[in-house]
């Protein structure tokens, strides 16, 4: 059945198929409408419209089904928006000449077209035309040859095999081809715009040729999905956001070196197995190539500003070594994450290096950061080495904060820290072995602030004597635990050790300084398996509190199970004292809040300047009972 729009090209063959029925032939449209009336028995005539009859079998005429045909008072012929909305077509429909313009809605939801003729003069089709109207998969729709713009949603929800473009189109609008499966694309305009979603999610489509086309702007998302698409026939001349996103097909693109920047999502989740970035690219937007699977080298240019956050992440087969360029001055977050980079340069140009930025490059065994880095973020560096030797990590001078689990999980790495640091965050060498020390065996003098189990299971720790900077004013709960330490310095100005700040280490002594005014009775606890022979407690014999004229000390029981005490093995020994040392031949006053006394008998007053007491609870009945939650010891000069 073929479906056809009557003008007078058709009135001859339309007369002679109303003379052998017994009709009257007309000449004019206008004139013919009440013969055909007659004849089909429907449709009618309407003075605004022209013509318009709906879709019936006119038994023994040529065209089986007259759809319309309507005629502007000036005698051009046009169609109604709306009109086959809805309604069931089977079979091909062909525009007639005389058309100039599709419009919005005409044929959307007919669901059966199986073939479109456009004719030459019509240069426009409007919005929702052919949307979910044509099911034709072995079909090649031909544009007609003076097509310019092609409306939004225009050929979308289709299935056909091929669709070629002519050379005067100039615009595709926005979703004019989404969620339509169709092999084959031609386009043959130059300069073509092609609008935002306008080929997405395409899973037929394998090939884009441009002939002699060109595009000369391309929207976000124009490509997104179509998972058959290998091959792009174009020089890009722009990448925006998501263009070529989940085409998990496509190997092979050419971009112009015109591109300054490659947007987010333009390329993630495809097939291409080398990039270069053109010489005039100057930002890689968030997740350009994240989860390209199959990207095994990526060339950098020399104007390359800006890495922008997982701009490569996933690319599982991205290894060697990777040289970022100088005059690179960010890259963010997640940026090389989950990666088998080998090797990787970071130049001075870059101030601040994101976080997650290489975090589980799992082969990545050279790091090499150079001098003018002042940050290095959370989880940069974490898990990145399952077991090889890693060569070591020097921080360059410039280097003023590390992050959060920075360098954390990294099992062979070795970090060697530098003068200049301040600031060292929660957990950043955690699980560390070889991690956190300067090139003395000493935490560089500079540093003002620990982070939580900066250090905790930092074992190579315990070969090396550990000095805490007295810009240092608090060491934060598990901060070197499990870490073997088994010697620290704590200079002037530290306040405060939380609970379990070294607990499981092997420390055997521990003099805290005069500035001291927080002291957590748990700070010495450790883990209950993994350290037979000191069980809960790290291996501590004396622990020596200095305390100045009018000084207040709080020891802190907040939440600790075994206050101040030691294992059964390591209080057999009558060696094991808590020191309390007092200032010019004076004796501590004692005195305890919250009911409880401290270490021993608070009537002791004697000449020493040095008051010991045993460790334990069981040679000292009246030291620190359970419940309690701080007891305060103050020394006040001369009483």
């Amino acid at each position: 059945m073929a479906y056809v729009i009557i003008n007078d090209k058709h009135l001859t063959a339309i007369a002679d198929e109303l003379r052998k029925l017994g009709g009257k032939p007309f000449y004019k449209p206008r004139e013919m409408a009440p013969a055909i009336e007659e004849l089909v028995g429907g449709g009618g005539y309407n003075g605004l419209l022209g013509l318009y009859f709906k879709g019936v079998d006119v038994p023994g005429a040529a065209f089986e089904v007259i759809v319309e045909d309507c005629v502007n008072d000036d005698g051009s012929l046009f169609i109604p928006e709306n009109m086959w909305v809805g309604k069931t077509i089977v079979g091909d429909v062909t525009i007639p000449f005389g058309i100039v313009e599709i419009p919005d809605n005409l044929f959307k939801d007919t669901e059966g077209i199986t073939d479109v003729e456009i004719p030459a003069g019509l240069t426009t089709i409007g919005a929702h035309a052919f949307d979910n109207a044509i099911n034709g998969p072995d079909d090649i729709i031909t544009l007609g040859p003076d097509v310019e713009l092609i409306g939004e949603y225009s050929f979308a929800n289709n299935t056909f095999k091929v669709f070629r473009m002519n050379d005067k189109l100039t615009s595709i609008s926005n979703y004019a081809f989404s969620n339509s499966n169709f092999e084959e694309l031609e386009l043959n305009g130059d300069e073509i715009s092609i609008g935002e979603y306008a080929f997405q999610n395409n899973t037929a489509l394998k090939t884009i040729k441009m002939n002699n086309g060109t595009i000369g702007s391309i929207g976000k998302y124009a490509f997104q999905n179509n998972t058959a698409l290998t091959d792009f026939d174009a020089v890009l001349t722009a990448v925006p956001q998501g263009v070529f996103s989940g085409c998990s097909s496509l190997k092979n693109i050419t971009l112009s070196n015109d591109i300054t920047h490659i947007k987010n999502e333009a390329f993630t989740g495809t097939a291409l197995e080398e990039i270069t970035i053109p010489d005039n690219v100057d930002t890689i937007g968030g997740e350009a190539f994240s989860n390209c699977r199959a990207l095994t080298k990526v060339t950098f240019n020399d104007k390359l500003r800006v890495i922008g956050v997982s701009a490569f992440e996933n690319c599982d087969y991205l290894s060697g070594a990777i040289t970022i360029p100088e005059g690179v001055t960010t890259i963010n977050e997640r940026a090389f994450a989950g990666t088998t980079i080998e090797e990787v340069t970071i130049p001075g140009t870059v101030k601040v290096m994101g976080s997650n930025l290489f975090q589980s490059c799992g082969l990545l065994h050279s790091i090499t950061l150079s001098e003018g880095l002042e940050k290095i973020s959370d989880y940069a560096f974490a898990s990145i080495n399952t077991g090889r030797l890693m060569s070591n990590v020097y921080c360059p001078s410039t280097l003023k904060y590390i992050g959060n689990s920075a360098f954390a999980d990294n099992p062979t790495l070795s970090v060697i820290l530098n003068e200049g640091l301040l600031t060292i965050g929660n957990s950043a060498f955690a699980n560390t072995p070889g991690a956190g020390t300067a090139k003395d065996g000493e935490i560089p003098s500079t540093v003002v602030s620990i982070g939580a189990s900066a250090f905790e299971n930092c074992v190579g720790i315990g070969v090396r004597p550990v000095v805490i900077p007295s810009g240092v004013t608090e060491l934060k709960s598990r901060t070197y635990y499990g870490s073997q330490l088994t010697k620290i310095t704590l200079n002037d100005g530290l306040k405060s050790i939380g609970s379990q700040c070294f607990g499981g280490t092997y420390l055997e002594e521990l003099s805290c300084p005069a500035s001291l005014e927080s002291f957590s009775t748990s700070a010495f606890t450790g883990p209950s398996s993994g350290y037979p022979d000191y069980n809960y407690f790290c291996s501590l014999k004396n622990l020596e509190f200095n305390l100045s004229p009018d000084h207040q000390l709080v020891l802190d029981n907040t939440g600790s199970y075994y206050s101040l005490q030691m294992s059964d093995e390591a209080t057999a020994s009558d060696k094991n004292y808590i020191t309390f040392k007092g200032q010019g031949g004076q004796i501590p006053k004692r005195k305890a809040t919250y009911n409880a006394a401290i270490f021993g008998d608070s009537s002791v007053n004697n000449a020493n300047t040095v008051i010991s007491v045993p460790w334990s609870e069981s040679e000292n009945p009246t030291g620190f009972p359970w419940g309690a939650t701080k007891a305060t010891i103050i020394y006040n000069n001369g009483l």
